[in-house]
């Protein structure tokens, strides 16, 4: 025990700096899930007991925000910049600037918590924040971005492995798919438009962010706790590509039976054949 808690020291305070962002993500994740986990007890506690003070519209999204941008994302963009130097044997870049966008995202996520519990959220799913902090959170998850590719056109490392491309999907899609769904604030944009765009959201947040990147990085500790190459690498890249192509669609898939163009049925029908296995065969 004494020793483990030694080498968590370690890293928080020594060590390389690239290693010391990675866990100060891993760190801030860990507080944003316990956080989530607590708000969305209080917030199935509200269906049974609907006098509390604070209602399950409130309570949802903002435990929503907390699990997915504060944990989720949070610690994936962690987990990206810690193998980053040990896939392209270059120094990240810019450290300072990944420690800033995280404290960017969390700061503008807890705040956008905050406005949504005092009332002050904007009802949209899956999150409920305002326009204001909409506007600059869709800028602070643009920096990962600004981090990785410098990193990666720096790289030593002549081959190109399967969890950089996990990582490099990841972060361009992040701000992209944010950006698209803070549009949806303009007032000239229609209720279905907007309703498209929030599911596109956490769709992509989830399958390109968690699941892409997540994929990538658990490829990259299966070879290394294992020492063993991955036994099929073209596989691979298959599984990591599809699971890109199949998070364009999940978010228009949900909405496949509702109010929307003629074309979304046959959208249902598109990420099917999108999942090949996700991991490499024995």
């Amino acid at each position: 025990m004494t020793s483990t808690a030694s080498e968590i020291r370690a890293i928080l305070g020594g060590g390389a700096e690239e290693d010391r962002v990675a866990v100060a993500h891993f760190v801030i994740g860990s507080i944003f899930l316990v956080l989530g986990s607590l708000v969305e007890v209080v917030a199935l506690l509200t269906l049974r007991f609907p006098g509390l003070p604070v209602s399950f519209g409130r309570l949802q999204p903002a435990a929503n925000a907390m699990l997915v941008l504060g944990f989720g994302v949070v610690t994936m963009i962690g987990g990206a910049y810690y193998v980053l130097p040990r896939l392209t044997g270059a120094r990240s870049y810019r450290p300072a600037l990944a420690r800033l966008g995280m404290l960017a995202v969390a700061g503008l996520t807890l705040l956008g918590v905050i406005a949504v519990l005092l009332g002050l959220g904007s009802g949209r799913y899956p999150f409920g924040f305002p326009w204001w902090i909409d506007a600059p959170l869709a800028l602070a998850l643009f920096v990962p971005l600004l981090v990785v590719l410098p990193t990666i056109s720096a790289r030593q490392e002549k081959h190109s492995y399967v969890t950089l491309w996990g990582v490099i999907g990841a972060v361009t899609w992040l701000p992209l798919v944010y950006v698209a769904h803070f549009f949806g604030h303009a007032p000239f944009v229609s209720s279905v438009a907007r309703s498209y765009l929030d599911a596109a959201l956490l769709a992509g947040l989830v399958t390109m962010v968690v699941m892409v990147l997540g994929t990538g990085l658990f490829y990259y500790t299966v070879v290394r706790e294992l020492d063993v190459p991955l036994a099929s690498r073209p596989l691979a890249n298959v599984a990591t590509w599809s699971l890109a192509f199949a998070s364009i669609w999940w978010g228009v898939a949900q909405l496949t039976f509702g109010p929307g163009p003629a074309w979304t049925p046959g959208v249902r029908r598109a990420p099917g054949p999108a999942f090949p296995p996700a991991r490499s065969p024995p």
